[in-house]
């Protein structure tokens, strides 16, 4: 049986771990280029209980409008100066009410929406039919009682401002 001089196995050895460190770095670079981890920005109480100001969520922040989905909860930047936590509730060309606490869709109510904490807050909003224009979306806080702005006050909210989708929280 032919061995192959300690040389050539320590020549193989170190390309292997180069290999794996430059795989390394470029499996990094990707992870960080389209996700981030970020603190539920303060004065954010429109989610809590479930997103706490201060606590830590994993956000993907490469976000196009066509992918996009009611019930994604999304960072956004209203203003310069200001980042708020919200839930998607309409997509673009939609027309949106709360009835009674509940969300309507073009004048159906969404039986799955995570608009669950209505009832345990003891509050049931109404809202007017309001139309979503396109590039925006219609972003509803899961606390109503909160008083971080959604679009209920801010209005359709342009795709630009979504800084990232929220997928884990910490």
């Amino acid at each position: 049986m032919a061995r192959y001089p300690q040389v050539w196995m320590n020549v193989v050895a170190t390309g292997i771990r180069v290999a794996a460190l430059g795989s390394a770095l470029v499996l990094t670079f990707c992870f960080f280029t389209y996700f981030d981890t970020t603190p539920v920005p303060q004065g954010a109480d429109g989610m809590y209980p479930k997103f706490q100001p201060g606590r830590e969520v994993l956000v993907k922040t490469s976000v196009r409008l066509d992918k996009l989905t009611r019930g994604d909860v999304v960072i956004f930047a209203p203003y310069p100066s200001a980042r708020l936590i919200s839930r998607i509730a309409g997509l673009p060309g939609e027309e949106i009410s709360l009835v009674e606490g509940k969300l309507h869709v073009n004048g159906s109510a969404v039986a799955d929406y995570k608009y669950n904490t209505v009832a345990e807050m003891g509050s049931t909003p109404t809202m007017t039919p309001a139309k979503v224009e396109t590039g925006r979306v219609f972003l509803l806080n899961d606390n109503p009682a909160a008083k971080s702005p959604d679009s209920r006050t801010l209005g359709g909210i342009p795709a630009a401002s979504i800084a990232g989708v929220v997928l884990i929280k910490f």
